[in-house]
């Protein structure tokens, strides 16, 4: 009895470090300025200003008894990584059938449309062209990053023409990439780099994309269910604060953060008060 009271007490001493050993989680960083001001950062607290470095810190900060790590990598990277079983997060993913198979998705907020972005005299005219046209046409070369989704229904197009796929090079490289001919255009979201570089492009509104899928945070299936309640609440609980409405609308460009303020708002007060992930 007693080798068996010993054996219990030797259990019991070793549970508490076990139960209180902090869950890990390893934050993405895929793109560069100004999303990321300091992608080499290794440490959530070593991240700079830029609008995907305070969203990340402020769901760290929602989140105090994990263990937060941030890496730079690439798309490619990301999604294999996470079908290897490493506890990746990505906080900036389209939610997709393939990729359910790797990950689990808690949503996060509303997206951008998509622009088709090119140098001023390349695309054809009009405020709004389409994707599926120009790829008909084939008379222009686009830029369509590998792994990545731009959404369902231009995913759909992209799956019909079988377009060249590519690893999408750091923001600060595509004006030059574009002025030195190596594509004709891109798809891209109206946040981000295009905000720095006014009047140097012509952006476009795709008529295939006007329906514009929320924005995920995507975890690796090997991150738990708890943890993965616990990302979501802290959505919820930022959805609530002033400082993530403000950091939401400032991903706008600037003529139309006002007009998306209140569709904000709306999408935000909903989101507080509800569950919303992806198995």
């Amino acid at each position: 009895m007693r080798p068996l009271m010993l054996g219990l007490a030797l259990l019991w001493a070793l549970l508490p470090a076990a139960a209180w050993a902090r869950p890990v989680l390893v934050w993405a960083i895929v793109e560069g300025p100004p999303e990321h001001e300091r992608p080499e950062a290794r440490r959530i607290e070593a991240l700079g200003q830029g609008p995907m470095d305070q969203t990340l810190r402020m769901l760290a900060a929602q989140l105090p008894d994990v263990e937060h790590r941030v890496e730079a990598m690439s798309l490619e990277k990301v999604w294999r990584d996470m079908r290897l079983g490493r506890p990746v997060c990505f906080a900036d993913a389209f939610k997709t059938n393939e990729r359910l198979k790797v990950a689990r998705f808690v949503e996060l907020s509303p997206s951008l449309r998509m622009l088709l972005v090119a140098l001023p005299g390349r695309l054809p005219p009009g405020p709004e062209l389409s994707l599926r046209e120009l790829l008909v046409a084939g008379e222009l070369r686009g830029l369509f990053g590998r792994q990545r989704s731009y959404g369902d229904e231009l995913d759909r197009v992209l799956d019909e023409f079988q377009p060249r796929r590519e690893s999408m090079p750091p923001d600060a490289k595509l004006l030059p990439m574009l002025q030195q001919g190596r594509m004709d255009y891109l798809l891209e979201n109206a946040n981000g780099w295009l905000q720095t570089q006014p009047g140097q492009l012509d952006l476009r509104l795709v008529r295939e994309g006007r329906q514009t899928p929320p924005v995920h945070v995507a975890c690796a299936r090997s991150v738990g269910q708890d943890l993965l309640l616990q990302i979501d609440a802290a959505v919820r609980q930022l959805s609530r604060q002033d400082a993530w409405l403000q950091l939401k609308v400032l991903s706008y460009p600037p003529g139309a953060r006002e007009e998306q303020r209140l569709q904000l708002q709306q999408y935000l007060r909903q989101r507080a008060e509800r569950t919303a992930i992806s198995d």
